[in-house]
């Protein structure tokens, strides 16, 4: 069942419905065998990407390519593609067999190598048992399964998946991640997923494709996206980010001295800013400790065994919330010119601590953890 999936590219792809452009020239490369997740807000543009790639919405501008064939003008059938639509679409008169087996018999194939094949993609979702079963029978899940089953059974070269996951709980929405990552691994063909989900985005996907406004954000590894977001917008997408904007002041023994919009000072280490630059940069809010607010400590990181310098790796604030989470406690932060400045602790530390709303606290953290964020948007 296993083969090599082919190279995905959009060159340049458009998409105008009337004077509204969904879609603008973007440019992206997935490699073969690849699990790539369109990650967005809703109206990103991202579903329609999908369907173009599908051609199920026609390109105003741009091509769509798998490996060496050009395939921006064939229709869906000739495409070497198969999608799977949120709804699942299985139709509710047909038994779990004949849903998978029907493009088959579209296709011209005779009965009994149809049913066979439906078997096998049937079995290979776990949902061998039920083949006598109609949709209505079934839960959402085995659902899904069945029409990822259909889908599959004409051995494509890229599933389409617009977010087959949103339907289901969270318990089931765990599994499903599993199953559709093992699918994916074991067929050797690249899935185009689309969610808005990040944390569905980071456990499935080989390559992160962020978007917004009908553009390419960033592409990256979901480690790469989630370490360096390219710029405010990824930053705060992601999540897990607190957001330090100001202009530069002076520059010390190659870091640049920052002032921020709230009045904080701190320093980044960068050979790319001069006096008078304005930047913003991200922190991760588990690079981020928290002390009271009368104890000076070393800046996180530094292992010189100086305490930290309060102009430039700390500041003075108060608990304006906190929320448990299990392994982790967020923690939000008074900070002016910040927005929702949050520090996530694990809870082994929250409750040593003693920590409650209201409390005068440090936090600190070392220059290095901070990453710059361009202003410009990042394509690939």
């Amino acid at each position: 069942m296993g083969t090599t999936g082919s190279d995905i590219e959009l060159v340049a792809l458009t998409k105008r419905f009337d004077a509204t452009e969904a879609v603008r020239a973007i440019d992206l490369r997935i490699p073969g065998s690849t699990y790539c997740c369109l990650l967005g807000p809703s109206g990103c543009g991202k579903t329609t990407t999908l369907r173009m790639i599908a051609g199920h919405e026609t390109a105003t501008a741009g091509d769509v390519l798998i490996g060496s064939e050009n395939i921006t003008d064939l229709v869906p059938a000739r495409r070497g593609t198969a999608m799977m639509f949120q709804n699942y679409a299985l139709f509710p008169h047909l038994s779990c067999l004949d849903n998978v087996a029907f493009s088959l018999r579209m296709r011209g194939d005779g009965k009994s190598e149809r049913r066979a094949a439906a078997l096998d993609y049937l079995k290979l979702v776990e949902m061998d048992q039920h083949p006598g079963r109609l949709p209505s029978q079934l839960s959402g899940g085995q659902q899904q399964r069945v029409a990822l089953a259909r889908a599959l059974v004409t051995k494509p070269e890229v599933l389409l998946l617009d977010e087959p996951l949103s339907a289901l709980d969270p318990f089931l929405r765990v599994r499903m991640r599993e199953e559709l990552k093992r699918l994916q691994t074991e067929l050797g063909i690249s899935f185009i997923h689309v969610t808005h989900s990040q944390e569905e985005a980071m456990a499935l996907a080989d390559l992160v494709v962020v978007m917004n406004d009908g553009q390419i954000e960033q592409v990256g590894s979901p480690r790469e996206i989630f370490e360096r977001p390219a710029n405010v917008f990824v930053a705060r997408f992601i999540g897990g980010h607190n957001i330090l904007s100001g202009t530069v002041s002076a520059r010390e023994a190659g870091q640049a001295i920052v002032v921020g919009d709230g009045g904080i000072r701190f320093a980044l280490p960068t050979d790319g800013l001069t006096v008078g630059d304005s930047v913003a940069v991200a922190i991760r809010s588990d690079k981020i400790q928290l002390s009271p607010a009368d104890m000076r400590l070393k800046a996180v990181g530094d292992d010189s065994g100086a305490a930290d310098t309060p102009a430039f790796n700390g500041m003075a604030t108060s608990i304006v919330s906190i929320e448990y989470l299990g392994l982790w406690v967020k923690l939000r932060l008074d900070v002016p010119g910040a927005g929702d400045f949050t520090v996530s602790l694990p809870d082994r530390d929250f409750f040593t601590q003693n920590l409650s709303v209201g409390d005068a606290v440090r936090a600190a953290w070392s220059p290095s953890d901070l990453h710059w964020l361009s202003a410009e948007r990042r394509g690939i």
